[in-house]
């Protein structure tokens, strides 16, 4: 927990300052896409977890400011042994809105010409737009059992993995 107040703090702060040095000149895409957070004084944030009897998110975030958001998807560990020889990869946030599948952020890695692979990395990725969720995306989003991650591929010896979890949004700040 204290890591993830760490990690949420410093991300409060690279925006704060992000946003104070972004230029006036940029296109204003807000018009048919307000922004989630119209609290002008401040910034809103949210913390992502969530596990399964694999693998186990951690340290994920999101921030949105009025000026801009900022999804962090945080860190990716095993329970137990991880996976080892992967050919290549796919880890993916997402979530279904009006049956339809809305991807937030994806990581593909893969290797060719060797015969040891990968491993996977545990930093799965950030995002960060003016305008990432639209109102209804984000009224889909923060409800429970909505945000979804996988983790997907192919070992060297052609085997292929899946796992996916539920991840937890919960408002901190």
């Amino acid at each position: 927990m204290k890591k993830t107040l760490i990690t949420v703090l410093a991300l409060m702060f690279l925006l704060a300052t992000s946003v104070g040095c972004s230029n006036s000149n940029s296109v204003d895409t807000q018009a048919n896409n307000p922004p989630i957070n119209t609290n002008t004084q401040g910034t809103k944030v949210y913390v992502l977890s969530g596990e399964n009897d694999f693998i186990i998110i951690s340290n994920g975030a999101i921030v949105l400011t009025s000026g801009l958001e900022k999804f962090v998807g945080g860190e990716l560990s095993f329970k137990g042994d991880g996976l080892s020889g992967i050919k290549n990869y796919i880890t993916e946030f997402y979530f279904f809105m009006d049956e339809v599948k809305t991807s937030i952020n994806i990581n593909n890695v893969s290797i060719d010409g060797s015969e040891d692979g990968i491993d996977i990395t545990p930093d799965l990725g950030t995002t960060s737009a003016e305008t990432i969720f639209s109102t209804d995306a984000w009224n889909t989003l923060t409800q429970a059992g909505a945000l979804h991650f996988s983790l997907s591929g192919t070992l060297m010896n052609g085997e292929s993995f899946e796992y996916t979890i539920v991840v937890d949004v919960k408002d901190i700040f």
